[in-house]
């Protein structure tokens, strides 16, 4: 994205910032209550989407002192900033916890329906982050930046990571009536 961004581009581009993190809060609370994993899964998914768009629109370095902190970098032969590695830290460390449960849940046998609860959010979510999607995605090809195709990319996986999380949610959902369906949900995680 572009270095100078107008006050209405900041506006834009912070509302789909916000917008993930509702959706990550959101997700992943109700994700714990039903006991979803997906759900939990796709909630990780979108905090790496909002720390991903965050790191695109957050100053790192100022003007001042960039020669000299360059080279510092330049010796080290770093030029990630320290939060966006704590995040990838933090993000990993929630898939593969996520992973884990999903595979020790496949392996135990433990199956179990996810409710409606864990179904109506994520189809809440869905059509919550298309709205944003639009919103976005319209403001930045009216101003013709180029950004918007990048938009296009990313909101095309997260879109991918929801879908996946609700079909195994709906396949779980019909546990109940084939017992093989409920592990759907431990698999979807897997698959997000």
């Amino acid at each position: 994205m572009n270095k100078e961004r107008s006050p209405q581009s900041e506006t834009v581009a912070w509302t789909g910032i916000i917008s993930d993190v509702t959706l990550a809060v959101a997700k992943g609370s109700f994700g714990y209550i039903s006991g979803s994993k997906a759900l939990m899964g796709d909630a990780l998914y979108s905090g790496a989407d909002a720390a991903a768009k965050l790191a695109d629109i957050l100053p790192w370095r100022s003007e001042q002192g960039r020669k000299s902190k360059q080279r510092i970098e330049e010796r080290r032969g770093t030029k990630e900033p320290l939060l966006a590695i704590l995040f990838s830290v933090f993000i990993l460390m929630g898939g593969l916890q996520i992973a884990f449960s999903a595979i020790r849940d496949l392996t135990d046998g433990k199956s179990s329906t996810h409710g409606q609860l864990a179904f109506v959010t994520v189809l809440v979510s869905i059509v919550f982050k298309e709205a944003v999607f639009q919103y976005q995605y319209r403001y930045f090809k009216k101003i013709g930046d180029g950004s918007h195709a990048a938009y296009v990319n990313s909101h095309r996986f997260s879109l991918y990571t929801s879908i996946t999380v609700l079909v195994g949610i709906s396949l779980s959902m019909g546990g109940t009536y084939w017992h093989p369906l409920s592990y759907m949900d431990p698999i979807a995680a897997l698959l997000t």
